[in-house]
């Protein structure tokens, strides 16, 4: 069997630390927040602007339950479209292989 450098969660998180510095846990956390973000922004504004569009046309003051179900399918389906931009960037950043003294690769 090959020998596996990083084996479970604890032992990955050493050797980082020990290999790279405590810094690289964190590699790329600016673009996964900024993600983050932007995803749920995404997903509640679309939501929103969709039940508020329903109820609207429905004349209603409450969604049923399937209602509420394709809604939150179709706004959480938004946000990934919308992030994905940033979701290659942080995936690159995170990836990118960094020697002193040598450009990134």
């Amino acid at each position: 069997m090959k020998h596996r450098k990083y084996t479970n969660v604890v032992q990955t998180a050493t050797t980082i630390v020990r290999e790279e510095g405590l810094g690289a846990l964190y590699k790329g956390v600016v673009p996964t927040m900024m993600r983050q973000g932007c995803n749920q922004a995404v997903n509640f504004s679309v939501y929103n602007w969709f039940k508020k569009m329903v109820l609207e046309y429905r004349g209603r003051k409450e969604l049923d339950s399937w209602e509420s179900l394709i809604l939150g399918g179709v706004s959480g389906g938004m946000g990934p479209l919308v992030n994905n931009p940033l979701d290659v960037v942080k995936t690159r950043l995170q990836k990118q292989v960094v020697t002193p003294g040598k450009p990134a690769k």
